[in-house]
């Protein structure tokens, strides 16, 4: 299986690397990208940012690179990506995400903390806190990577800001 993750340049991106174990996982990003490539990972640039066509971009990139699951990480993709969910899945390419219409209740919670999930269809994959209690709490289907708090259990979606 071959995993997108965007933002790949970043701190977050190398930190979540670890959720995709046994898994080929390509770190993108915008503009120059360090040239390395390893049995399990690679840098991919994606060339200069384009707003307005983020996700046609990012559905190009993965047909290209024959990846089967992204996870992007910049706010503004996360969101154009959920909106264009269903082209994406046409090609089946798995999207790491929530639902469009849910995505914004994952932006919005506040809450500090270093502990987090990576759910893939309302199943734990990976989580910094094992076993993650919150299990039987997580919604039906819902995807991405998550901040959590062990005491309240809300998620909070793993994003790079946008400037």
């Amino acid at each position: 299986m071959n995993i997108l993750i965007t933002g790949g340049k970043s701190a977050i991106a190398l930190k979540i690397s670890k959720a995709f174990d046994r898994k080929k996982v390509v770190f993108a990003d915008y503009g120059e990208i360090p040239a390395f490539v390893s049995e399990n990972f690679q840098f991919k640039s994606l060339g200069i940012k384009n707003e307005e066509t983020l996700a046609h971009t990012l559905l190009s990139f993965c047909l290209d690179h024959a990846i089967d699951a992204i996870l992007p990480l910049h706010e503004l993709e996360i969101t154009e990506v959920a909106k264009a969910s269903l082209l994406f899945n046409e090609f089946g390419i798995d999207l790491l995400l929530p639902a469009a219409q849910n995505i914004a209740g994952y932006f919005n919670e506040l809450l500090e903390s270093s502990d987090w999930v990576f759910l893939h269809k309302g199943k734990v994959v990976f989580s910094t806190a094992m076993p993650f209690i919150g299990e039987k709490n997580i919604p039906a289907g819902l995807s991405g990577v998550f901040y959590f708090s062990p005491t309240s259990l809300k998620l909070k979606l793993m994003c790079i800001k946008s400037a």
